[in-house]
């Protein structure tokens, strides 16, 4: 006998919002090394607790342009924490949230990341 595994309502689900930035610099920034910057400022930022909570992923990065999917309820303290970055490997960097939205085609139609 087969078990079927009943998905979970729409009102349970977790809601999640992509989060484009970007990271303004004189050079060029390897894709690893932003990544890990960026997740580092906003596990310090956040703590182990609220990162876990957050549900941090990063999806794309272009160009200087990335995307960050995290939970709907913590969008404003990781724009706080990518804001608050001012150096990758000594470089002086600017890193600014350009959109956010609950659609990740919306995003990338908006901001040119993809």
């Amino acid at each position: 006998m087969k078990r079927i595994i009943k998905s979970i309502l729409p009102s349970l689900r977790e809601k999640k919002r992509y989060l484009a930035y970007e990271v303004i610099s004189d050079k060029s920034i390897n894709e690893r090394i932003a990544k890990n910057a960026i997740n580092s400022y906003i596990l310090k930022f956040l703590g182990e607790l609220n990162y876990a909570k957050a549900g941090v992923m990063f999806l794309n990065f272009r160009n200087n342009k990335g995307v960050i999917k995290t939970a709907h309820n913590y969008v404003n303290e990781v724009k706080t924490a990518i804001a608050l970055i001012d150096n990758i490997e000594n470089n002086p960097v600017n890193v600014k949230s350009l959109y956010v939205s609950g659609s990740l085609s919306k995003v990338f139609s908006k901001t040119e990341v993809n």
